[in-house]
């Protein structure tokens, strides 16, 4: 028995420690990769995650993310002064998000397993079709 959750990854039922861990993973990797484009506020970030990703979180999940990945030396915050905007008018500040080198050094190994796992994956299938075809 299936369900879909969070970047519509199968939560297999019996497994769910590992399949946690897998998905916090790509949270984490789906978070920076779109921090490596530009700098993004947390609203920005949401809008992208899910454009890009198809991922719905909301904005208190996503702040405790950022924190963890913060805390890690991943990503680093910074003021920015909005212009144009109803935070402008009122004076507030919004926090933007960038990736740190740390964070794209992480992200790029991070790919790089990911890659291997799905080669992995892909020839295992492959070889299955092949299998199946020849009988």
């Amino acid at each position: 028995m299936t369900e879909m959750t969070m970047g519509m990854l199968p939560t297999i039922v019996g497994d769910s420690e590992r399949v946690d861990c897998l998905q916090e993973k790509l949270i984490d990797v789906e978070i920076l990769y779109i921090l490596t484009s530009k700098p993004t506020n947390i609203s920005e970030l949401k809008n992208n995650l899910n454009s890009t990703f198809g991922l719905k979180v909301d904005i208190s999940a996503l702040s405790e993310k950022l924190a963890e990945l913060e805390s890690e030396k991943l990503v680093r915050w910074f003021q920015l002064q909005p212009t144009g905007s109803k935070s402008a008018l009122n004076g507030l500040v919004e926090k933007s998000f960038s990736v740190t080198p740390k964070g794209l050094i992480t992200l790029q190994g991070w790919i790089e397993s990911l890659s291997e796992i799905t080669l992995t994956l892909q020839l295992g299938l492959n070889q299955r079709v092949i299998r199946e075809l020849e009988e």
